[in-house]
């Protein structure tokens, strides 16, 4: 069981004023960027020109610019963890009424004039009304920042935070323009993935053909154009993130600048993995299976790779001595794994059997993923041989838990794309399976979204991750404690799980993780997340729209 509470945790009930301000301010933000972001599509301004357009070229950059900013400057803060808490830790003032009904009427002006902006129509819009909309919103949030929390507040985190802001605006910059750079860079390497996949072809298909001025190749039957975005820049792109964050994240644990080495490593081998991926989507479209080369095969074998590098990664990054500080040697034997009592791996397996059998049955399917029980089958043999280490765990829930699981459901669906173009029907590879195997897969499935992966998934990001970052002797991490860096990547590597909903992720990663620390209990956060999963599921059954499956 976990260890006495330290004299330096912050519990949930226990939060400072200026702490729980500031959850409320990014959760008021968050919720007004969610209703933003469901009822205005960017694309209408796509044909209006002018500063309309370039509001919508420039949105998303902005975002990934600042939330690198921002990111970057409170993890190198001049004042390290224990000036930020300080911050955090003073009181504040009374909220500011008049600044909370500014932003209520920046608010209003902004919906008003979103319509008038939004129209879908190719006329151009008069220059006053960009200008407006944007200096309304903007306005609109500076009034909340400041009513919520006064400017002593922010005064005193931009002294704490010291040169960190510098380091923040140079990882902004590099972020806002890393994409067109990354662009024009990996244009000449989809000219060298072409040729490493030539290369492998070569003696095994002797009817290949090969178009380098168009970048087309493979054969009569099946042939492929390799462009600047097959070129891998996106699963090198991940890696360097992913290698980068690790490393920071566990810096007292290695030798810097020797575990460096390890991140061109594996940048080159997930591009080699990546011309391999290509040379067997080619074979298997050659073979026939083109659908399936095409469909599941063509996005999962890039997750294959990345999961595989990252994973040879953290293995290489602890097993070699020379990468790491003796302090640290301290990892788990392979034994204990064999005899499952590896705390670790007790939270982490099951979702990433989950996660390795849903990318082997979606590579295996074309328009339907008919082997998805596959899930549920690898979930259930991972928790049942690690049951013993379960016993240490809270699974008791509550009422409040259920509750929590119905909101995430309500603002799953209020968030889901709307119109007929999103509506989705029974896939056709459901219909044409003979009914007992509907039966069977229908089971399988609801099994597996109310049971075993509301409890894979929790015991990975609340269970393990949440903890982990706290303290690296995460079983000492009681579950009660609430600190700001936990809990916000457990809930954006939560978020990030979930692609294209990424925002709505965040909101029930976070959702999830303040009812398990309310009562100290993964049950509840378990509850919750079943709960959500199993009114979806209804709704589909209701509805027979599988979007939101």
């Amino acid at each position: 069981m976990s260890s006495p509470v330290r004299r330096n945790d912050v519990h949930f009930g226990s939060l400072p004023q200026s702490a729980l301000r500031f959850a409320i301010l990014i959760a008021l933000l968050l919720a007004e960027l969610l209703i933003a972001s469901v009822l205005l599509d960017t694309e209408d301004l796509s044909a209006q020109g002018g500063l309309a357009t370039w509001i919508r070229n420039a949105g998303a950059i902005l975002v990934r610019a600042s939330a690198a900013f921002f990111a970057t400057a409170l993890m190198l803060s001049q004042g390290g963890a224990s000036g930020l808490l300080a911050v955090f830790r003073a009181k504040t003032g009374p909220v500011l009424v008049p600044l909370l009904a500014a932003h209520a009427v920046c608010m209003a002006t902004f919906a008003a004039l979103s319509p008038l902006l939004f129209a879908g129509s190719t006329r151009s819009v008069p220059i006053w009304l960009p200008v407006a909309w944007l200096a309304s919103g903007l306005v609109g949030v500076a009034c909340l920042v400041l009513a919520v929390l006064p400017k002593a507040f922010w005064l005193a985190l931009l002294r704490s935070v010291g040169w960190g802001w510098g380091w923040g605006l140079a990882v902004a910059f590099v972020a806002a323009a890393a994409r067109p750079a990354a662009a024009s860079l990996w244009k000449g390497s989809s000219a060298i993935t072409f040729q490493v996949v030539r290369f492998i072809l070569q003696p095994i298909l002797p009817g290949l053909t090969s178009n380098p001025a168009k970048a087309v190749i493979g054969t009569e039957r099946f042939n492929v154009t390799i462009d600047p975005a097959c070129s891998g820049y996106e699963g090198v792109g991940l890696f360097l993130a992913f290698s980068v964050a690790w490393l920071f994240f566990f810096r007292k644990e290695y030798r810097v600048p020797a575990a460096l080495v390890l991140i061109p490593a594996g940048a080159l081998l997930i591009w080699t993995l990546n011309a391999l991926r290509i040379a067997a989507l080619i074979l298997i479209g050659h073979a026939g299976a083109d659908r399936i080369a095409l469909g599941g095969f063509h996005s999962e074998a890039g997750w294959i790779a990345f999961i595989s590098t990252a994973i040879l990664f953290c293995v290489l990054s602890r097993r070699i001595e020379m990468f790491q500080h003796a302090s640290a040697r301290a990892a788990e034997p392979l034994e204990e794994i064999a005899d499952g009592s590896n705390p670790v791996a007790a939270y982490l397996m099951p979702f990433l059997a989950i996660l390795a059998a849903s990318i082997i049955s979606r590579a295996g399917s074309a328009d339907f993923e008919w082997l998805y029980p596959l899930r549920l089958l690898a979930a259930v043999v991972t928790l049942w041989y690690f049951r013993k280490e379960y016993a240490r765990v809270d699974w008791r829930f509550g009422p409040v838990a259920a509750l929590v699981g119905l909101a995430v459901a309500a603002l799953w669906v209020w968030t889901t794309p709307s119109g007929a173009e999103a509506r989705a029907g029974l896939p056709p590879g459901f219909v044409s399976m003979p009914g007992p195997l509907q039966v069977f897969w229908v089971v399988c499935r609801l099994l597996a979204a109310v049971v075993t992966v509301p409890i894979a998934e929790e015991l990975a990001f609340r269970g393990y991750l949440m903890r982990r970052v706290a303290d690296a002797d995460f079983e000492s991490v009681d579950w009660r404690k609430f600190a700001w860096l936990p809990f916000l990547v457990s809930s954006i590597a939560f978020g990030a799980m979930h692609e294209s909903r990424w925002l709505a992720g965040i909101v029930a990663g976070a959702a999830y993780a303040l009812v398990q620390i309310h009562r100290g209990r993964l049950g509840d956060a378990v509850l919750a997340h079943a709960v959500t999963n199993a009114a979806l599921a209804a709704l589909v059954w209701y509805t027979g729209d599988w979007r939101y499956w």
